[in-house]
């Protein structure tokens, strides 16, 4: 039950395996006129900006083929650039993913231009997210060329707000208030239905647990440390590779004993919080609940008696309407000091350029 692939290669390229046949291939490489480069690139074998002289040498060219692969030092180069937008050119997120593992790379876009489709879309699709990506980014594509054979016209938009919609908070429903000889107010919830009172410790607590134990199994199968800032990051920007979410998706339904498919991983729960918020609704009540707090419990179920304080009991020539919004302020005052003191405190999980760099892979 370990996530494996098979690669499709007869020898383990950068290896000894490949000294054989350099003096060959450095022969082949003499028949070809090396240019300099028109644009700047960033070598794999020295981590630094490729020189002349090196693009135009052919034994510089027969080390590639047998020198390890210096990624992470070529993207220690990309992180000197000032917002840098990188692409990955060719199929697949290869180069993509492993640019997002590089620690302090994370917060710059990285966009693969041909990665693997989503279910009932082709690589047509890939490509116009890649160059929405782009654009998005600051940088801007050539439309003419992009709409040719095409007949476009623009049009204004309406310069007024046409579709109003109320974006304000309702005000608080107070429950009915009983008022008895002893001068206390009694709010009344025992005779609400179950569903009507929020169950703070299933409800609201047990996502944040949920939440945890996948950045664990994130952590133990990637070996990325998942900050908090980045729970909502794909697992794709979080330098997950096909491989490792695989792993990931077997690990995850021998824990949560649910099935979640490589497909989901990469679609609808895609990150950290969408997976945690889908287990929240699909896993029983008692899975992961934490501890039943004895004091907001006996808030369910019996009556909140709170005293009121004599200047409640307003001259009978003051307006009725005046002295019940006195009673409901003090009512609130005094609910606020018993959520304040039965609370249990949840820590806050915080959700969540123009300098193009290619990347292409070398073999």
């Amino acid at each position: 039950k370990i996530a494996n692939k098979l690669l499709l290669t007869s020898h383990a390229f950068h290896s000894t395996m490949m000294d054989p046949v350099l003096d060959t291939f450095e022969a082949e490489v003499k028949k070809v006129t090396l240019n300099v480069p028109r644009l700047p690139i960033v070598s794999t074998v020295t981590g630094t900006w490729l020189t002349d002289a090196e693009a135009t040498s052919t034994t510089y060219w027969t080390n590639h083929l047998r020198e390890a692969v210096n990624f992470s030092g070529a993207m220690e180069t990309i992180l000197g650039l000032e917002d840098p937008v990188l692409l990955e050119i060719g199929p697949g997120r290869a180069l993509t993913t492993l640019s997002m593992q590089k620690k302090g790379l994370k917060s710059l876009a990285s966009i693969a231009s041909l990665s693997f489709p989503k279910e009932n879309e082709t690589a047509h699709h890939t490509v116009l997210s890649a160059l929405g990506d782009l654009w998005i980014n600051g940088i801007e594509p050539n439309w003419k060329s992009f709409y040719k054979g095409q007949t476009r016209q623009k049009i204004w938009l309406p310069s007024y707000v046409f579709d109003r919609k109320p974006c304000w908070v309702d005000p608080i429903i107070v429950q009915p208030i009983i008022e008895n000889s002893q001068n206390s107010i009694i709010l009344n919830t025992a005779h609400q239905p179950a569903e009507s009172v929020p169950n703070v410790n299933t409800k609201f607590m047990r996502k944040p647990i949920i939440l945890k134990k996948i950045i664990e199994i994130v952590e133990d199968n990637s070996g990325i440390e998942i900050e908090a800032s980045e729970f909502n990051l794909s697992f794709l920007e979080l330098g997950l590779d096909s491989l490792v979410l695989t792993q990931m998706a077997i690990n995850l339904k021998n824990e949560f004993n649910t099935p979640i498919s490589f497909r989901q991983l990469n679609d609808e729960f895609g990150s950290p919080d969408l997976l945690a918020a889908h287990l929240d609704n699909v896993l029983p009540k008692e899975i992961y609940a934490p501890a039943a707090n004895p004091a907001v419990e006996s808030q369910n179920s019996e009556s909140i008696h709170i005293s009121a304080p004599q200047t409640l009991h307003l001259g009978s020539n003051q307006n009725t309407a005046l002295q019940l919004i006195a009673q409901q302020i003090q009512l609130l005052g005094k609910q606020v000091e018993l959520l304040k003191r039965n609370d249990n405190a949840v820590a806050p999980i915080m959700n969540h350029a123009t300098k193009p760099v290619m990347m292409t892979s070398a073999n």
